[in-house]
């Protein structure tokens, strides 16, 4: 059934919250391995919904990533076909290029209309993550 697999991250490391490894819940902390999950299910689907929470920061968002998409024309902003898609529901979506980057936090406000230190962690991780052996057109 669609929907099952959706991940929910919390991004505060040192709370007491539930493990993807407890059967009561698929939330999990971010880590290294969980972000690995996150690239191999971009990899295997083309996209991933996740679900993020950072306690700290009070707040809460919907997150999906899209890497594989059918290419239709020339786009704005400068996308590509190879730009990663983060687009954060109820606010703003924007392409991105992947490989090593240390975007700031105040650029991704620009883009994705969201300020907050522990998704740009996130999201350049990611980059970092999928730029590795992509293959650029």
């Amino acid at each position: 059934m669609k929907g099952e697999n959706n991940m929910k991250i919390y991004l505060d490391p040192f709370t007491n919250l539930p493990t993807k490894d407890n059967l009561q819940s698929n939330s999990f902390n971010l880590t290294e391995r969980s972000l690995n999950e996150i690239v191999e299910e971009i990899d295997r689907l083309g996209n991933c919904f996740v679900n993020i929470q950072i306690p700290s920061e009070q707040s809460q968002y919907d997150i999906v990533f899209i890497d594989d998409y059918k290419n239709q024309g020339i786009h704005q902003r400068g996308i590509k076909n190879y730009s990663l898609i983060i687009g954060i529901i109820g606010h703003s979506c924007f392409g991105f290029k992947c490989g090593k980057h240390k975007t700031t936090s105040e650029y991704y406000e620009s883009k994705l209309g969201v300020n907050s230190k522990k998704l740009t962690i996130l999201f350049n991780k990611l980059r970092s993550l999928k730029g590795e052996n992509r293959v650029c057109f």
